[in-house]
């Protein structure tokens, strides 16, 4: 999933000289790896001159383009907790170029034993003011034997729980539509990756 994200992010040229902290750091509902990283429950490390402190990346955005980070800290550390399943990313942009940053974009991870989910993430971007679990979305599964109508059922909900804006790459309602398909393609993939 994060080699999904990275590869989706922007053009050659600035992922050369991009860094994963600095794509945290924008704080955008938008962006690629913070997604990613949102779905593997990745925590981050702050660091200033009165300590550090460590914090799941969820509680880092607090806004459009705004996190938490004091302007005498930098961010340390990206920790990833070992996890297993599947996991997948997708993108949505209006244009196929590269450079276009997403109209949607969903990051999904399954954990599954015997078929049925016992873990979930369904994480989701540029559809509210920050990036958002769908968290009823994710209960939808929790339990459950994974099969197709389980993951529309989920999608669906998905999509419901989605705040998009409309403005110049989408509609509220063509968001809206996309993150049903664009999860349901997600926890297909992730589903198929963890073995249900």
């Amino acid at each position: 999933m994060l080699a999904e994200a990275a590869k989706s992010m922007a053009t050659p040229t600035i992922r050369n000289m991009a860094t994963i902290g600095g794509n945290v750091c924008n704080g955008s509902p938008a962006a690629d790896l913070s997604l990613a990283l949102m779905a593997l429950d990745a925590r981050v490390k702050l660091v200033g001159p009165g300590g550090s402190r460590t914090l799941p990346l969820t509680d880092f955005q607090v806004g459009f383009n705004r996190t938490v980070l004091e302007d005498d800290e930098l961010l340390a550390e990206i920790l990833i907790p070992k996890s297993t399943g599947g996991a997948s990313f997708l993108k949505l942009r209006r244009h196929q170029t590269a450079v276009d940053i997403a109209v949607v974009n969903v990051a999904t991870r399954l954990n599954c034993v015997n078929g049925r989910c016992i873990d979930a993430r369904i994480a989701l971007g540029s559809v509210a003011e920050k990036q958002i679990y769908a968290q009823k979305a994710q209960d939808v599964l929790l339990n459950q034997i994974v099969h197709a109508g389980m993951i529309q059922k989920a999608a669906e909900q998905a999509a419901d729980e989605a705040r998009p804006i409309s403005d110049i790459r989408a509609s509220v309602s063509y968001r809206k539509r996309m993150v049903a398909v664009l999860v349901r393609r997600s926890l297909e993939i992730s589903a198929g990756r963890c073995g249900a």
